[in-house]
């Protein structure tokens, strides 16, 4: 199998997720946790590899 070419110039560690700390969110009714997606103030988002 060939090796892929290299997408990024980035070094790693590479981003694998995104999590909100709903602490840390000063006011809630503000654009953008006023948002229907962070409605529930739980949001997480794992960025996995793609299994053929």
């Amino acid at each position: 199998m060939a090796a892929r070419k290299q997408l990024t110039r980035l070094k790693a560690p590479y981003l694998k997720r995104i999590l909100l700390e709903p602490s840390r969110v000063a006011d809630w009714d503000q654009y953008p946790w006023s948002l229907p997606i962070f409605r529930d103030r739980e949001f997480e988002l794992e960025f996995a590899v793609a299994e053929d």
